[in-house]
């Protein structure tokens, strides 16, 4: 039943803004109808297996791809520069950590994640991503009543600062 949470909020967060009549261009409500589907499936599939699926991540970029190229912007070239260097410093990151410490902190998957989510919000827009992910993240950590040394999935934490992103930025 915990694995419906993320899933239930992302579609209450959706349908409440087309119920309140929120004024949305009209490409913020394509990516997000197109992006839902794989950030619920990425977020189930973190959430039972600790895995982000690679299709999914793939989602992600590919509609931030389109959307730049819809809208014709001239930053984009930054925005894939940015992904690249998200991807070189987390993973190098990672792989640091996991050979000091022997214990994985961000995985892979997470950081093929942001990089694809560089795509689709921009850099300017990653520093929002970035603090709704951590932050909720952070608060379910401190939240959680099992303390395994498993840790806590932050696909979905990512999922949903994506989304909400992308749909009030």
């Amino acid at each position: 039943m915990k694995s419906l949470h993320l899933p239930v909020a992302l579609t209450a967060v959706y349908a409440f803004t087309l119920l309140a009549g929120l004024p949305l261009p009209k490409d913020i409500l394509v990516v997000s109808v197109a992006l839902l589907p794989a950030l619920v499936w990425l977020s189930l599939t973190d959430l039972q297996r600790h895995v982000i699926p690679d299709p999914a991540t793939l989602a992600v970029a590919i509609v931030g791809l389109l959307r730049a190229i819809l809208k014709e912007d001239p930053s984009f070239l930054c925005d894939i520069l940015g992904a690249v260097g998200a991807l070189a410093i987390l993973g190098a990151a990672g792989e640091i950590f996991w050979r000091y410490k022997g214990k994985e902190a961000l995985g892979l998957g997470d950081v093929k994640l942001i990089a694809a989510s560089v795509l689709l919000v921009g850099l300017g827009g990653m520093w929002v991503f970035m603090l709704l992910a951590c932050t909720g993240g952070i608060a379910a950590s401190l939240l959680s009543s099992d303390k395994s040394k498993s840790g806590i999935p932050f696909g979905p934490f990512l999922a949903y600062a994506l989304f909400l992103t992308v749909l009030f930025s």
